[in-house]
């Protein structure tokens, strides 16, 4: 059997990495937890994991070849500066280069068949995915999906980063298309339909000399983030409160147009869109595109999880025209219902093209390429908005849809993961680490909602 390395993983995705850690081993497998700074290991070895934490030292010869200015630059842009100066990048570089000739010692002795990524974009972890396939081994990226409830997954990265953003519509010409499925997909979505989520284990709090000495080890290292969460770190495994979407009337009854906004922290923000415009400019400029277009026409705006600004709000007050603040669990119905949805590259606009409703995009997106969505600018939106409407459908819709949501995803909830969706996980995992070393038992997952997924 394999040896599986979670690559500097969250204490917040504890959950998911716990039932897949458990599932690897009781399959055979060994798993080991590459930590990055030391309360993320201290926390890992408290729930009885087997951990390595990453000392960081000096590097000389080690740094050649390594590429280290590609990602400080994305350790910059992740950190708020699109634009560093070259003291930012030159920081960067040496906090990342102190972490090179650990790596190197690692992977030369270690050697594992596979190193699995979850979410995380950061200069560090393209570090690591860059030293592992050195040293030849296999890679996978999992992260949030295109629709509530499922994972992406790619040997490449999640995202921007993907293999997938590689292809061309044609690609999609002769793929397989699967209305029913796609159907049962969108109906999953409006319903909020879930399957029966895996239990979690119960967290063990570190003892307190142990948080205490990650404490100390984390300030030593310069790793004043963690550091300042050492003591209550191990609290942000604990489930969150989860409701399902409440359906609500307070969207308008006739047609409006939707605009999906981001946390303007996001990754996907920061990393896949140049130049990613504020909230109030990507929601004055759909709202120029939809008064040029026809101008009864009310515009409904789904915030991100933590709201609109107040300075936003005071923004639209005064704007003519009817703006419409809806809530985060309005989302898929603003987005299906719409007459067309504008975003920067939310990854839930793929529910607008399971609906048939146009999407145009400022941002790179895994949907950019198959030609189903319009890529536009703030500029451009006010001609492409009628040009989008226009369209009758995309070709090769359900072939894209068809292919990404089967293939190209797990439907799994990282946050409530639920057997069928980790059987899928496992699957892919060993799928990768088959290559090295053969396993025989197999195991059964279905793509799909959970009622597909528990059909003869």
């Amino acid at each position: 059997m394999g040896h599986i390395v979670f690559a500097a993983p969250t204490i917040g995705r504890f959950h998911l990495h716990d039932v897949l850690a458990r599932q690897l081993m009781r399959r055979g497998h060994r798993v080991t937890v590459l930590a990055a700074d030391p309360v993320t290991e201290c926390f890992y070895r408290a729930q009885g994991m087997r951990t390595h934490l990453l000392p960081l030292r000096r590097a000389t010869a080690e740094l050649r070849g390594m590429p280290l200015g590609s990602n400080a630059l994305r350790d910059c842009r992740l950190a708020g500066s699109p634009r560093p100066s070259s003291a930012q990048l030159g920081r960067a570089r040496a906090r990342l280069g102190r972490f090179v000739p650990e790596l190197l010692r690692f992977f030369g002795i270690e050697t594992p068949e596979i190193v699995l990524f979850h979410q995380e974009r950061t200069g560090l972890h393209g570090l690591i995915d860059f030293v592992a396939q050195e040293f030849g081994c296999e890679v996978l990226h999992t992260g949030a999906g295109l629709l509530p409830g499922t994972m992406q997954w790619d040997a490449r990265g999640i995202d921007g980063d993907s293999s997938i953003c590689d292809r061309e519509p044609d690609d999609y010409r002769h793929a397989p298309r699967d209305q029913s499925f796609v159907m049962a997909a969108l109906a999953a979505v409006l319903g909020g339909v879930n399957a029966d989520p895996i239990g979690r284990s119960g967290i063990r709090r570190p003892g307190l000399f142990a948080r205490t000495r990650s404490f100390v080890r984390a300030l030593k290292r310069r790793q004043t983030g963690p550091a300042r969460g050492a003591f209550s770190a191990w609290r942000l495994a604990r489930p969150t409160r989860t409701t399902r979407p409440k359906h609500t009337s307070d969207l308008p009854e006739g047609p409006f147009v939707t605009v999906l906004l981001q946390d303007l922290e996001s990754a996907a923000l920061r990393l896949d869109a140049d130049d990613p415009p504020s909230h109030a400019q990507l929601i004055l400029a759909a709202h120029a595109a939809t008064w040029a277009f026809d101008s009864t026409l009310p515009l409904v705006v789904i915030p991100p999880a933590g709201g609109l600004s107040r300075r936003v709000r005071r923004t639209l007050s005064g704007r003519v025209g009817r703006i419409v603040i809806g809530r985060p669990e309005d989302a898929m119905n603003a987005v299906t219902t719409g007459l067309a949805v504008a975003t920067v590259n939310h990854p839930h606009g793929l529910a607008a093209m399971l609906a048939g409703t146009p999407l145009l995009h400022t941002g790179r997106a895994l949907y950019t390429h198959a030609g189903i969505a319009h890529a536009t600018t703030l500029d451009r939106m006010r001609d492409d908005l009628p040009k989008a409407l226009e369209q009758s459908s995309a070709p090769y819709r359900e072939s894209y849809l068809t292919r990404t949501l089967v293939y190209d995803h797990i439907w799994c909830d990282a946050d409530q993961p639920d057997e069928n969706g980790l059987h899928g996980l496992v699957q892919n995992v060993e799928r990768s680490a088959d290559r090295a070393r053969p396993t025989t038992e197999r195991i059964s997952y279905r793509a799909g909602p959970a009622w597909l997924a528990t059909e003869e």
